[in-house]
């Protein structure tokens, strides 16, 4: 199976480009995929490199984009559905290193959830920081979902002195 990595600048991350690609390409190896080709946006840009990658994946040359973490394909839910949609068009899966899922339907469930929470930290400051920083620290999706919901949860009673009761 040939795959592309992507990876991204991260300006609020201990993790650079060079160790997001070297985690991309030990995943790549594990999975044995063939890397085609590495796309990589150094800078807070206008994701020149991003762009590239979806319009070379009209070639068909990889079947498979492998990208770090679910926040480096993109922190907008509707920007990550448009492209997600333009790369599954070209028969291309999306698969992320850090938040591995297995292939079947809850993967759909925990992208969406994922993305999801990853919108709502980008749109409230007050917490991103300590989120991003747990997710940069796990391996684990479901301590990263504890997490986030614990601190989301003490974010939300200290604004509105409001209980959540964890249900899903």
């Amino acid at each position: 199976m040939n795959a592309a990595i992507y990876v991204r600048y991260n300006n609020s991350s201990s993790v650079s480009t060079e160790q997001q690609l070297i985690e991309c390409r030990k995943y790549a190896k594990e999975k044995n995929f063939n890397i085609i080709n590495e796309y990589v946006d150094c800078t807070e840009s206008k994701r020149e490199q991003f762009k590239k990658m979806i319009d070379e994946s009209n070639q068909h040359l990889f079947d498979t984009v492998i990208v770090y973490s679910t926040d480096r394909f993109s922190r907008n839910r509707c920007e990550s559905i448009v492209y997600k949609t333009r790369l599954k068009q070209n028969n291309i899966k999306v698969v992320y290193v850090k938040d591995d899922t297995i292939p079947d339907p809850s993967s759909v469930l925990m992208d969406n959830v994922l993305e999801g929470m990853l919108e709502y930290i980008q749109s409230n400051k007050d917490i991103q920081n300590t989120i991003i920083d747990m997710i940069d620290t796990s391996n684990n999706n479901s301590i990263i979902f504890d997490k986030m919901f614990e601190e989301m949860q003490k974010y939300i009673k200290q604004r509105n002195n409001i209980n959540l009761d964890k249900r899903l």
